[in-house]
């Protein structure tokens, strides 16, 4: 018999259940899971998967225009006349329970529940804690009996006895039974030192009569630094298709705390956890973004796919802008001294409408020695249809041809721009023809060159990467396509998004910055980006020595504070875990209607944090021998 029919018969039409992903709060006390140590290995769907027992749920479409309730089958039942017993068996003997498998209970409940990640998720409606009790208990028998459960199978429960879930799953000969509680809030001002001993206390009760090993202890702190994070998702990927700006978090994991709450210890291990997500307008790099977006577009092009055009504001006259350009090559002469307008340009663009730094240090890096193509695209990139762009390439090449003028450009350049306006300043070639795709194969060369030389000067100049790092991103070979190019430059966007972001939100030393670019870039080279856009996100997790960022770390209150207590003996092991949390999970939202209690200041020395609480028994069904 499969799973899917033991649960539905032993569901009996009271209850309702589906295979889902693992709800995020169970998600979180997995962290460490130590079934790995006792060599519980489950199929790789059942990692990720489990199977979510629940009174009913409430569908709303995506546009909230309704909302569908499944129920359970069966009439209601009479109401239990036996008294609520607080206590889930955790002794390792799961299968002694305080009730009859055959009672009947009232299990009616107002209508709120656990809400998934978007509009178009079912809300799920709990079932009371006894109804979760009577039903765990029959899954376990039903496994012990029949043999193993593919999908550890968790009930959505009510809140009394401040239970949240209580969840059972077994493998070969182990079952573990879990029991997750919404414990009183607790203040960043209360002892943490005496709330841990209260928590070890009770894993006492719960620890093996004969231990194996010592008591393991240890801890973990997220540090959410930057908006719209999530702090306990797996980074472990890129180029997923998510809106959403760039986010940075820190983890920190130690060995044996001694208090809730506590700092980080000097020998902790820290990660670096960072979304890099080009397109926001908060960032300083925001100017060099606009720019490779126009390339992007431009590049659509020339693969048949449609030209994406940038807007342009009303009030920008871009016949003036050529006219300014050439009047400033008529002036400069051959040295072009009257270079720094655009390299102002480009840094006020940099700095957002204000004209207030936001990144001095990497403002300071941008190039004042842009030649002529670098200027010509900055206002070739706002034309917006290629009837436009082919005029104002005619007249640009015409002008130079007839006035002999010599635009300072790099020797190094390659582009077809260059050679162009060199042999037309000798009048050795006639202005070409500007019909088809030509003017666009010019533009799109231009932007090219223009935007790596960006890239590299910053990153280069600021000392954060060697030209043996940049290397694999640098294209000298003739025949790169320009689809490669741009997802080079796509790569150095984003260790300059990096930077960006680091400034930004955790002040970083030089020589943090100087790390965490190369390991970037690394990143970057194992794994090469397939595909370009706004929507694309990269996900990058590094470890970082801890004494870089301690200073700043001092000086943060935690998103998550995350604490373990784990025992084994001969035929038990236990382990409980503290969880504080900043935002209130989503399980305490629908069951004890919490509101967010530091909405209105996430600055403030006193912090309120929500308290959750899972302790989890694994009971060896033979004694193990060794």
């Amino acid at each position: 018999m499969s799973q899917s029919s033991a649960l539905t018969g032993i569901l009996g039409g009271r209850a309702n259940f589906e295979v889902t992903d693992v709800p995020e709060l169970i998600e979180t006390f997995q962290w460490e899971s130590h079934l790995d140590e006792l060599q519980i290995d489950y199929d790789d769907a059942s990692q990720n998967c489990v199977a979510l027992v629940f009174k009913s749920k409430l569908v709303t479409n995506a546009k909230g225009g309704g909302v569908t309730m499944t129920k359970p089958c069966t009439p209601a039942r009479s109401k239990s006349t036996r008294g609520p017993n607080p206590d889930l068996d955790l002794t390792g003997s799961p299968l002694k329970c305080s009730f009859t498998l055959d009672e009947d209970f009232d299990d009616s409940y107002e209508m709120s529940g656990l809400r998934g990640s978007s509009q178009a998720t079912p809300i799920y409606v709990p079932l009371s804690t006894q109804v979760a009790r009577s039903i765990l208990s029959r899954v376990t028998i039903k496994t012990e009996n029949d043999g193993v459960m593919k999908f550890p199978c968790w009930v959505f429960c009510d809140g009394q006895d401040d239970i949240l879930y209580l969840g059972s799953q077994r493998h070969r000969n182990h079952v573990t039974v879990h029991s997750i509680r919404a414990l009183e809030q607790f203040s960043s001002k209360e002892s943490g030192t005496s709330k841990m001993s209260q928590i070890l206390n009770q894993h006492h009760m719960l620890a093996p009569p004969s231990l194996k090993t010592p008591i393991k202890s240890k801890a973990r702190a997220v540090f959410k630094l930057s908006e719209d994070f999530p702090v306990d998702a797996a980074l472990t990927g890129h180029e997923a298709s998510v809106c959403a700006p760039s986010s940075l978090a820190i983890e920190a994991t130690w060995s044996k705390p001694k208090a809730i709450l506590e700092k980080p210890s000097p020998d902790a291990m820290v990660s670096l956890r960072m979304n890099l997500s080009p397109g926001d307008e908060r960032m300083a790099s925001f100017g060099l973004w606009n720019e490779l977006s126009a390339l992007m577009g431009f590049m659509t092009g020339l693969n048949n796919e449609g030209i994406t055009w940038m807007a342009r504001d009303e009030s920008v006259d871009l016949e003036k802008q050529i006219h300014d350009l050439i009047e400033s090559v008529r002036n400069s002469g051959p040295g072009g001294q009257q270079r720094g307008k655009v390299s102002a340009k480009l840094e006020s663009q940099d700095q957002g409408d204000d004209g207030d730094p936001q990144l001095d240090d990497v403002l300071s890096t941008v190039r004042s020695d842009l030649d002529f193509t670098d200027q010509l695209w900055m206002v070739l990139m706002q034309v917006q249809s290629l009837a436009e762009l082919s005029a104002a390439f005619t007249y640009i090449f015409k002008t130079i041809q007839q006035e002999d003028l010599r635009p300072f450009m790099f020797s190094n350049s390659k582009s077809k721009t260059s050679k162009l306006i060199c042999d037309l300043s000798r009048d050795a070639v006639q202005v070409p023809d500007m019909s088809g795709r030509f003017p666009l194969e010019l533009l799109v060369e231009m932007g090219l060159e223009k935007l790596q030389r960006d890239y590299l000067h910053t990153l280069m100049s600021g000392y954060l990467a060697t030209r043996e790092d940049l290397e694999p991103f640098i294209a000298i070979d003739a025949n790169v396509n320009g689809e490669e190019k741009l997802r080079n430059l796509f790569a150095l966007h984003l260790a300059l998004e990096l930077v960006v972001l680091l400034q930004t939100y955790l002040s970083s030393s030089h020589d943090c910055l100087r790390v965490l670019v190369q390991k970037c870039l690394h990143d970057l080279k194992m794994r090469p980006i397939t595909s370009v856009g706004e929507e694309m996100r990269y996900a990058m997790n590094f470890q970082l020595p801890s004494h870089l960022v301690k200073d700043q770390l001092s000086k943060l209150s935690p998103n998550i504070w995350h604490s373990y207590f784990w025992s084994e003996g001969d035929i038990l092991s236990a382990r409980s875990d503290a969880l504080l949390t900043i935002d209130p999970p989503q399980e305490w939202m629908a069951i004890k209607q919490t509101k967010d209690l530091n909405s209105e200041s996430r600055e403030k020395e006193d912090l309120t944090y929500y308290f959750t609480l899972n302790t989890s028994i694994t009971r060896f069904l033979e004694t193990k021998h060794h």
